[in-house]
């Protein structure tokens, strides 16, 4: 076979073929509508052939299926309002995060304490740039619902710790019970760099878990993967007289899962089961 317009294709030499992006198009059979709000066939071909990419590197340029489509979705239109779908994948290291919430709230339901749960997401466009998923409540299955529902960089592809970190302990401050234990778990796999630069995302962070000591809010946190700011997570444990649990990078997806789900399990029966004073 000789590929392309080589000026020797003659005779009996070979079939040409030309790895345009009609061309594949119309042999893969996509030459009907895109399936998502933002995005393209002729865009994923594109990112499918270019070389200097993390397609190319891995080796799989010009490979044209459901693996390359998932890389160039996840890489490319990670949002919600782009791929709406994207939830329903396994995207790591997003996955085995739902794995372990699945796991906290299990455990909760199991000891049958009462507790109350909430959902802080970030990074949101609506200022403060979090989310109030669910506010306290005893119904923390809603919780196990909506955390699956969510994809890597559901709103916004930022990281703004600070302002999750705020829109949870205003709950826990508002509608906490009189006297009860109060825990905030902070999960993350990457740096804050919102607002501002790092830096001051950094300083974000550090000024709410301050405030959050002073409302005697203990902040466990969570650093999954090779990107997380594990020195930060530490630090904002300390602060709160919490305690950081990571999650290094470098292990198979069913490692993190199972540390995961420990760390959570640990998260569940660390809290006290009876009433404290705060004072």
């Amino acid at each position: 076979m000789k590929s392309g317009t080589n000026s020797a294709l003659f005779g009996s030499n070979g079939e040409q073929f030309d790895f345009t992006v009609t061309n594949i198009k119309t042999a893969l059979g996509l030459t009907g509508t895109y399936p998502y709000p933002q995005g393209s066939w002729s865009d994923f071909i594109q990112d499918v052939q270019a070389s200097g990419i993390d397609i190319a590197a891995a080796g799989y340029r010009d490979m044209y299926g459901y693996l390359t489509w998932i890389h160039y979705l996840q890489d490319n239109y990670p949002s919600y309002a782009a791929t709406p779908d994207l939830w329903k994948t396994s995207e790591q290291l997003i996955g085995v995060l739902k794995d372990g919430v699945d796991a906290f709230i299990d455990y909760l339901k199991d000891v049958e304490a009462e507790d109350y749960v909430g959902l802080s997401a970030y990074t949101h466009p609506n200022s403060p740039e979090a989310l109030l998923e669910h506010g306290l409540s005893q119904n923390i299955d809603q919780v196990k619902t909506t955390t699956r529902r969510r994809q890597a960089g559901h709103y916004q592809s930022n990281t703004n710790i600070s302002a999750g970190m705020q829109i949870a302990r205003t709950e826990l401050v508002n509608k906490s019970r009189p006297r009860f234990f109060r825990m905030m778990v902070l999960m993350t796999d990457g740096l804050p760099n919102a607002p501002g630069s790092v830096s001051q995302a950094t300083q974000a962070v550090i000024t709410e878990a301050n405030l959050a000591k002073a409302e005697k809010i203990r902040i466990m946190t969570i650093s999954v993967g090779a990107n997380a700011d594990t020195g930060l997570m530490q630090q904002v444990a300390d602060i709160t007289d919490g305690v950081n649990f990571n999650v290094p990078g470098g292990s198979s997806i069913d490692d993190v899962r199972t540390q995961l789900q420990n760390v959570f399990r640990q998260l569940a029966s660390s809290r006290p089961l009876r009433l404290i004073s705060v004072e």
